[in-house]
């Protein structure tokens, strides 16, 4: 687990890189030597070497935290990738100690520093992923009553959400300096403001807009106050829009749209969580 902690510390500072060597590598690294040192704590069986690989993933978070390298939301948001690569690594490592154990003491060292290299050496060459999420709710007013709670709104009830409470941002409070195009509107979240300026304004209808800063997307839950690298720049809003659809009896179906770009690799698996999220 000690390992596994300066393994991921080391990654981070090379960069500082969130990367497939960090998130995938480090993990299968750490099962392997965890299969290698399974034997001075009981018998070399597979069981030991899985059981002694899911015990360094728990000191692994613990040192992470008391090190005040990461908070609790995106260790346990990384569990299901980290945890099962680490059972994958303990199989593995399992396998070629108990078969090359003289070879396998000369590798380790490698092994456990190939997540970091990995990542030094790719960091350039990866783009960030774009992604784009559309959702939508039918409202029982009209495009023009829903309209004016789009382009601005008063300070939001707390949500009750656990996500929410666990600290990922939410919406406060929206306001809007001007009207129409060049307007610029600033949505209040739990960590900051993103700051809108309006690209097209077609009132009642259409509201698209760039987003030019974003705050953090989320307040890590730790005993520390941090704010891991990965919270600036990794996840970044690039454009929005709400869209006014008039419906029978009345109503309106809202559209919402954005766009967004996110570093973390592997990136179909961070955009499961991002996409969700947004």
């Amino acid at each position: 687990g000690a390992a596994t902690t300066l393994m991921v510390r080391l990654g981070i500072q090379l960069g500082p890189v969130y990367g497939f060597g960090v998130f995938a590598l480090v993990p299968v690294a750490s099962g392997v030597l965890a299969a290698g040192l399974c034997p001075l704590f009981g018998r070399k069986t597979l069981r030991n070497a899985l059981a002694t690989a899911a015990s360094a993933q728990l000191v692994t978070a613990l040192g992470l935290v008391f090190w005040k390298i990461e908070g609790m939301v995106c260790l346990l948001m990384a569990a299901p990738l980290s945890i099962p690569l680490a059972l994958l690594g303990a199989w593995i490592g399992h396998f070629l100690f108990t078969r090359f154990r003289g070879a396998m003491a000369m590798v380790v060292l490698p092994v456990c520093l190939s997540g970091p290299v990995f990542d030094l050496a790719v960091k350039n060459w990866i783009p960030p992923s774009h992604s784009v999420v559309r959702s939508e709710v039918t409202v029982d007013a009209p495009p023009e009553v829903v309209w004016r709670n789009v382009i601005e709104f008063p300070s939001l009830a707390e949500p009750r959400e656990w996500y929410f409470r666990a600290g990922v941002a939410y919406p406060k409070r929206a306001r809007i300096e001007g009207r129409g195009a060049g307007a610029v509107r600033y949505c209040e979240f739990l960590t900051g403001a993103f700051v809108e300026p309006i690209r097209e304004w077609r009132e009642a209808s259409l509201l698209r807009f760039d987003v030019t800063e974003n705050p953090e997307p989320l307040r890590e839950l730790s005993p520390f106050e941090i704010h891991p690298a990965h919270l600036r720049g990794w996840f970044r809003s690039t454009r929005g829009e709400f869209r006014l659809v008039r419906l029978p009896g009345g109503r309106a179906r809202l559209i919402g749209s954005t766009w967004y770009t996110q570093s973390l690799q592997p990136a179909g698996y961070w955009g499961v969580w991002t996409d969700w999220i947004v």
